[in-house]
Order: C-alpha cells, then structure tokens, then sequence
C-alpha cells in the first residue's frame, strides 16, 4: 500500500481537463481541502476548485469560477464533470460581459 496526495490528483485531473478542452484559451486552477460540519456532530471532507481566466475587458481582474467537491476524495469523472461546468460558466460570464460593455459603449455614442 502507498500514501496517496489527493489534493495533488484532484489538481492532475483538472488540469489534465482543461486542457482537454481549453481551446487555445488561458485557464488557472487550484484546489483546497476543507473540513466542515454540515450537522451537530458530523464532519465531511470538502474540496474546493478555484478555475479562473483572464477577464475579456482590458484592465479588468481575472474571472473566477468556485466550485466544491463534498467528497474525502473526488474521482476523475467528478473533477472533469465539476470542471467542465466551470469553463462553460466562464465562458457564458465572460460573453456577457463583452455584451453588457459594448451595450454600454453603444448608448454612450448615442
């Protein structure tokens, strides 16, 4: 038997998912364990998964996407299904804000 960094494979498998899918597009993302109690009494393992971007208006902060895992430890699949779901919300956020800026810069030209 062998000790296992969980953090680490979790980290592996999301990496390895943006990539998958990334689209010559820049991505970041880290994960971090918790412990939290959910009832009196009980504890669960919690991962958190941070995916973020640049921001798509110029001089803005990156874009941040926060996800969790209520796992000890998290397979592949539900880090790739967690992560994928971030790059589709980073993606819609980062749409709509191209959209609600240059709906603004239309009515300041009017």
């Amino acid at each position: 038997m062998s000790a296992q960094d969980i953090a680490a494979r979790i980290r592996t498998a999301g990496l390895a998912a943006i990539e998958r899918q990334c689209l010559g597009e820049d991505f970041g993302f880290d994960v971090v364990p918790a412990v939290i109690q959910p009832a009196p009494g009980s504890m669960a393992v919690v991962y958190t998964l941070l995916t973020s971007t640049r921001s798509p208006l110029l001089g803005q902060p990156p874009i941040a996407n926060v996800s969790q895992i209520a796992s000890p430890s998290p397979t592949a699949e539900q880090v790739e299904a967690v992560v994928t779901e971030a790059l589709r919300g980073l993606r819609g956020l980062a749409r709509k804000m191209l959209a609600d800026s240059n709906g603004a810069a239309k009515a300041q030209q009017n």
